[in-house]
């Protein structure tokens, strides 16, 4: 039997198959910050090879790692870029929000 590190917990989502994979995994890491800033490039760059752009749920997944790895960018251009993915996010969900005021 083949040992998984991950368990599927939706199409786009996995969970790690224990806590101490997950607290190996972290202390592998190191500055999460940075880890964050990294993902989020790396999930852009997938997400730009795609056609069309790559899904929403992959959008909203490069948003917010590069959000969280926020403290690691110094260029302003850099960071104006992410603040305009930030705005586009934020419109996404407004538009397909349930909620509408009264």
């Amino acid at each position: 039997a083949r040992m998984s590190f991950f368990i599927p917990v939706k199409a786009s989502y996995l969970r790690f198959a224990h806590d101490a994979i997950h607290s190996i995994g972290l202390e592998l890491v190191g500055d999460r910050t940075s880890a964050h800033w990294r993902m989020g490039y790396l999930l852009q760059n997938i997400m730009d090879q795609q056609e069309g752009g790559g899904d929403r749920w992959l959008f909203f997944a490069v948003v917010e790692q590069l959000n969280m790895g926020s403290d690691c960018i110094v260029e302003t251009e850099e960071r104006l870029e992410i603040a305009a993915l930030t705005l586009r996010a934020a419109y996404a969900v407004k538009k397909e929000s349930a909620f509408y005021p009264a």
